[in-house]
């Protein structure tokens, strides 16, 4: 019989990880652990670890010898747990996309995109849309001795032209943007409820509605 050897390259980074393969083991994680932790079939999971970061088949994967398997998953799985920093700018082509600047400035219509697109993997790539774009203008500020730039405006269409593009550029990006957000939107959520409950409390108001009869203001009891 001959032995059949399977050559098969690893990722030494998350530079040499791409968007689109990261979005597809997240997809792969959530659908075995939907069940609960203790339901998932581990080995199922390492054969699918190793055929999306290593790009082979399935069925390649299972001929390679185990302690090659075991040695290749736990790396790929140190990188994946590693530290991740938030990227401010990568270049496609001859062109450059830099991060919003300032989080405080983002539009409405901008978070409402990217709170949507945070929500599953398959949108990630068109989460990078939203966050980063085509630099407009760069400048050096002389009196703070910094060098400061604008971004082009958000636009929803372009953006999703750009974003299967972005499928290609290195999973450092998109695993720096959602470990920042996952942080920074929970309490962008909670300001912008807080400011939407005030706006419907005082729409109603100016309506004359009787916050009582509503049900959405309490009554003092008379008893």
């Amino acid at each position: 019989m001959v032995e059949q050897t399977i050559k098969f390259k690893y990722p030494k980074d998350l530079e040499e990880v791409t968007t689109k393969q990261y979005m597809k083991w997240v997809e792969i994680v959530e659908i075995l652990f939907k069940d609960g932790e203790e339901n998932v079939n581990m080995n199922e999971l390492v054969r699918q670890k190793i055929s999306i970061f290593c790009n082979i088949p399935l069925s390649a994967v299972d001929m390679i010898p185990v302690e090659e398997i075991l040695d290749v998953s736990e790396h790929i799985t140190k990188l994946l747990n590693g530290e991740q920093e938030l990227v401010t700018s990568f270049k496609l082509g001859e062109k450059e996309f830099r991060i919003l600047p300032n989080l405080e400035t983002m539009s409405f219509g901008e978070f409402v995109d990217a709170s949507d697109f945070l929500k599953e993997a398959k949108d990630y790539h068109r989460l990078i849309s939203v966050f980063y774009r085509e630099v407009d203008e760069v400048k050096h500020n002389e009196v703070l001795d910094i060098e400061q730039y604008r971004i082009k405006p958000y636009d929803s269409e372009l953006a999703k032209e750009y974003s299967e593009k972005f499928l290609d550029i290195p999973a450092t990006v998109v695993t720096g943007l959602t470990f920042f957000l996952l942080s920074s939107f929970e309490e962008l959520q909670i300001l912008t409820k807080d400011y939407l409950e005030g706006e419907r409390m005082r729409i109603m108001l100016l309506e004359g509605v009787d916050l009582a009869k509503s049900g959405d203001g309490y009554t003092q009891s008379t008893d």
